[in-house]
């Protein structure tokens, strides 16, 4: 069992210095100093806790609420 762990750490390692590795980092740095995606994903986190707490609940989600989400992205 051992093995498979220091083989995964191995192809994790192996993995972390791929280019495409390096600049899938870059984007993700990119994304967050984006002003308006940072906002974009706040206001999509927000929705989704207010509909997760309605459905925890056991209450439907407000239809505004479902739409504003759902409208949210391409």
């Amino acid at each position: 069992m051992a093995e498979i762990y220091q083989r995964a750490r191995e192809l994790g390692n192996a993995l972390a210095r791929t280019e495409e590795y390096r600049a899938l980092l870059r984007m993700m740095d990119a994304a967050d100093e984006d002003r308006e995606l940072v906002e974009l994903r706040n206001r999509i986190r927000e929705l989704k806790a207010e509909i997760e707490a309605s459905v925890l609940a056991g209450e439907e989600p407000d239809k505004d609420l479902t739409k504003a989400y759902a409208g949210i992205g391409p």
